[in-house]
């Protein structure tokens, strides 16, 4: 079969291209849509998967766009004033039959506030109905015409601001839509309650007409069974693929050569986006409080991370806190490996960090590194049930300092008292598993073959 694969992301999920090379393996034709930069490369070779990168610097909307969108927001407008002037006139009726027939009135009011409710119900479908009317945005259409000149037999889409464009690619070609929603997007916590209003609404309709669906665990899966009325969705975990060169048993010592950190000290990691969100400034301030023959590494990405580093300062322990610049996906684990623990940090801000299965979690099990967590339920589920390391509340300065000295603790064993179910259970959670699932499912999509007489 050939597979079209779109993601809004210019940085391909690591995700996308495991599922993409799983396909690969099976027999499949890939080719993946991606946004990109007009300096990026339009086609390339990410592995042995078929990248095209469509900028979304497209003009945002053509004329008939711009009128359209005009129109549905002028008729949305009426839509609301006249749902208001006929609230208000029935209020209005309502209060003068009230004076003059007394309890007659209370029945006629009763009626009235029934239309009421009848008129606002209409109002509400009606504007339902006009945004579900909304064209694509001329970078949507872009993907979508791109997506019909491969000539699909399958459409597979990353993530819901573009399930819009695999919906209306499998009304025109009719072939299989699969749905792979790698977090709860109407939930993001930086989105204004309209915009979770909107996305939800589009979330909703959309999802019941895509063929399979794909989520991140189980609780994300049990959520959007509840609230879209699909079948529970497939749950695919964030799992990763080692490099075949690496051995989590050898001894890997990069941090220390690097920064110079005695051999006899301890190290701690944090690996990913550096972002306020992410309880990082807290998990300093309690890092600050621990001995002094515990470092912590932050090795990431972001803008965010020069404000950790003033914080380092303002501190006093950036002779203990080293920033390390994000590594390349197949030099990840080495680096991941050379830490004595790793520390998951997340605060529940929103349903997606309370129920997040973050890459780190997996990176950090494929390592074979003891785990600090905050008490999440995916991350109990996973390092608490398994003993992959220590759960606890991390909400305070005071937290982060409790928890990095147990799961340090000497007396205990230190970390390493880890080391043995990590060996063991690591398995479980490596992308083979996964993309025995994903094969699985794959193969329900094929035609069934032609039968000669």
């Amino acid at each position: 079969m050939r597979i079209v694969m779109i993601t809004p992301d210019i940085q391909i999920d690591r995700r996308i291209l495991h599922e993409a090379e799983t396909l690969i393996a099976a027999g499949h034709e890939v080719i993946l849509l991606a946004n990109g930069h007009p300096d990026q490369p339009s086609h390339e070779w990410v592995g042995r998967v078929k990248v095209e990168r469509c900028s979304s610097t497209v003009p945002a909307q053509t004329r008939l766009e711009r009128a359209i969108l005009f129109f549905q927001r002028k008729l949305i407008g009426l839509i609301n004033r006249v749902s208001l002037f006929g609230q208000r006139l029935i209020g209005l009726v309502a209060a003068v039959m009230n004076r003059l027939l007394g309890w007659v009135a209370t029945l006629f009011q009763k009626g009235i506030t029934l239309l009421a409710g009848l008129i606002n119900g209409t109002a509400h479908f009606a504007i339902r109905g006009v945004n579900a009317l909304a064209p694509l945005t001329s970078y949507e259409a872009l993907l979508a015409r791109r997506t019909i000149y491969y000539d699909p037999d399958v459409v597979h889409v990353h993530d819901l601001p573009v399930l819009r464009v695999g919906v209306a690619v499998r009304r025109q070609l009719k072939i299989p839509l699969v749905y792979d929603a790698h977090e709860m997007y109407p939930t993001i916590g930086t989105l204004t309650m309209r915009q979770k209003r909107i996305l939800f609404q589009r979330e909703q309709r959309l999802t019941p007409e895509c063929t399979h669906v794909f989520t991140v665990n189980s609780y994300l899966a049990e959520e959007m069974a509840r609230n879209y009325r699909i079948p529970t969705p497939t749950v695919i975990w964030n799992a990763i693929q080692p490099p075949p060169n690496f051995d989590p048993c050898d001894h890997h010592d990069r941090f220390r050569q690097e920064f110079a950190i005695p051999s006899h000290h301890l190290i701690l990691l944090y690996q990913g986006w550096f972002a306020p969100e992410r309880g990082l400034q807290i998990l300093l301030e309690g890092f600050a409080r621990t001995r002094e023959d515990i470092h912590l590494v932050m090795m990431g990405y972001g803008e965010f991370g020069q404000a950790l580093q003033r914080a380092a300062q303002d501190l006093g322990v950036t002779h203990r806190v080293h920033f390390k610049a994000a590594v390349p996906q197949d030099e990840l684990l080495f680096w991941t490996a050379s830490a004595d623990a790793g520390v998951i940090p997340y605060p529940p801000l929103d349903f997606n960090t309370r129920f997040c299965s973050p890459n780190k979690l997996f990176e950090f099990i494929q390592a074979h590194l003891p785990i600090l967590a905050n008490d999440l339920p995916f991350l109990r589920e996973v390092v608490g049930r398994e003993n992959f390391g220590v759960v606890m509340p991390l909400e305070k300065p005071d937290d982060f300092t409790r928890g990095i000295e147990l799961i340090f603790d000497p007396a205990l064993g230190g970390a390493a008292r880890f080391k043995a179910s990590l060996q063991a259970g690591a398995t479980r959670y490596h992308w083979s598993v996964q993309a025995e699932i994903l094969r699985r499912v794959y193969s329900s999509l094929q035609p069934a073959p032609v039968q000669s007489d």
